[in-house]
């Protein structure tokens, strides 16, 4: 096996199934789908600070600090969670 083939495979287990839910991925998975929705698109879509979402947020009741939300926006990056990454818009 060639250092090639090394590093491709660990792009590729990085994104196996399973391990467990981030704190992100367990708040959408409770909100109401519109709420879930507006809560990914700001996490996901927008530069809005992770303070400031976390701040939102634990003002209705929902305990998820920033590094979580930091930790799972990371992912688009290929690190951070193993969540699904965003849908691509056309």
């Amino acid at each position: 096996m060639s250092l090639l083939d090394d590093l491709d495979r660990l792009k590729s287990d990085r994104r196996s199934a399973g391990g467990v839910e981030c704190g992100v991925a367990r708040l959408l998975r409770m909100l109401p789908p519109d709420e879930a929705a507006a809560v990914s698109e700001l996490i996901d879509g927008t530069d809005v600070y992770a303070s400031r979402i976390s701040e939102s947020l634990r003002a209705y009741g929902h305990d998820l600090g920033s590094s979580k939300i930091q930790h799972h926006r990371r992912r688009m990056r290929g690190a951070g969670c193993k969540c699904p990454l965003p849908e691509a818009s056309v």
